[in-house]
């Protein structure tokens, strides 16, 4: 399937801390379907869906935070009825925690 999007040029414009910036990655997390997930292919999935070029754009860590907090959001929205991840917080702390331990784990810079 062709992609729509620039995953770079999205990753670009996410990263920028402008309100309408922040509305649109809010918007464009929103309207993804994690139902029947568990988090962290719903992570995977996510972070697949865009590039975030740290070196390009401001993608540190109050962007990530907002990114992850977001979808703990969501993710509660499509599985509300998951057996332990009850609530959004949980969710974003869960997805925190294994998006800093594929980091620490992959990432030679790190």
């Amino acid at each position: 399937m062709e992609e729509l999007l620039d995953k770079i040029a999205v990753g670009r414009y996410f990263s920028k801390n402008k309100p309408l910036n922040t509305e649109t990655l809010s918007a464009y997390v929103h309207q993804m379907d994690f139902s029947g997930l568990e988090l962290v292919p719903a992570l995977r999935l996510l972070l697949e869906s865009f590039v975030q070029m740290s070196n390009e754009g401001s993608w540190e860590g109050t962007r990530y935070s907002l990114l992850l907090d977001i979808l703990g959001s969501r993710y509660i929205e499509c599985n509300s009825d998951h057996p332990f991840i009850r609530d959004s917080d949980t969710a974003s702390t869960l997805a925190s925690l294994a998006f800093f331990i594929h980091t620490a784990t992959f990432n030679k810079a790190a």
